[in-house]
């Protein structure tokens, strides 16, 4: 539970820095996507703590299926922050200067002659 409620935190972290770097270059048209998905990762790493606290409390009253039941709704919120960050990854798409969330884009161009005479890419 602690490594999801990190990797939210983390996104939300990483969507304040979206939108701080939307507002920087006055990308109005932006703002108000990146403000949804900052909201929507903030809700979801609320509620994720609140179920994790509550699924210790059930492992502590020895309730192991309400604590089952608690941590899939972390696992859950988790997701839901996921889908944020997608969100706006979508919505910076070739706009900032970083990458989309969770991607790497490499490139490979191979000369046309070893290439059987076409551009790969």
């Amino acid at each position: 539970m602690r490594t999801a409620i990190g990797q939210m935190d983390g996104t939300a972290r990483r969507l304040r820095v979206l939108l701080r770097e939307a507002r920087a270059k006055q990308m109005s048209n932006r703002l108000g996507c990146f403000d949804e998905a900052l909201s929507r990762a903030d809700v979801a790493a609320r509620h994720a703590k609140e179920h994790a606290r509550a699924a210790t409390d059930a492992f502590a009253r020895l309730d192991v299926d309400e604590a089952r039941r608690e941590m899939r709704e972390v696992i859950s919120m988790r997701e839901s922050s996921r889908e944020a960050s997608t969100m706006a990854g979508t919505c910076a798409a070739g706009k900032l200067d970083f990458p989309a969330p969770e991607t790497t884009v490499v490139l490979v161009y191979v000369p046309r002659d070893q290439a059987g005479g076409r551009f790969s890419k």
